[in-house]
């Protein structure tokens, strides 16, 4: 596998099925940083994060299975992968009301079926009101499952300038 920076994404890769060894190295190291087994299913897909700060880091892995959104609608999912952030809240432009709520570290949302259209998103601390990030003017597609993760930290630690970030990925 190629060097990854922080935020990158690869997007699905093809793996045979059974337990698969993954190892994340820093650059040029040869000591390994994570060296963990997945189990991949035939015909599962599988989003695999590497999380938290460097002396706690780690895999999250998901399966990514959910039904088919219905005839003009998108399924989206908020997961916060930030180690120091709150409990946090994401709402849409148009709603007041949070689509996701209360989602800490390390632990997604289910999907959830939105309308197919250019949308906003809003990310709260949970149960506050003042945003700490958003994006705008999004097109999510009829039939297509979307991401949004919000990373980085509120704090970064010495030497580090990850700060928190938000990013919404098309699977």
């Amino acid at each position: 596998m190629n060097r990854l920076e922080f935020t990158d994404y690869t997007g699905y890769l093809n793996f045979y099925t059974g337990n698969r060894n993954f190892k994340v190295n820093s650059f040029n190291a040869t000591n390994a940083l994570i060296d963990t087994t997945v189990n991949f299913v035939d015909g599962g897909f599988y989003s695999v994060f590497i999380v938290n700060n460097l002396s706690k880091v780690e895999t999250l892995t998901l399966r990514d299975s959910a039904d088919s959104p219905a005839a003009g609608n998108a399924k989206v999912r908020f997961i916060n992968l930030s180690p120091d952030a709150p409990a946090l809240d994401v709402t849409g432009a148009e709603n007041s009301s949070p689509i996701f709520s209360n989602q800490t570290f390390k632990n997604p949302s289910a999907f959830s079926e939105i309308d197919a259209s250019t949308s906003s998103f809003g990310v709260k601390s949970a149960g506050a009101t003042d945003e700490l990030l958003s994006v705008s003017d999004l097109d999510l597609d009829e039939g297509r499952f979307y991401t949004i993760i919000v990373r980085g930290f509120l704090t970064p630690p010495a030497g580090n300038n990850n700060t928190l970030n938000m990013e919404v990925i098309k699977h």
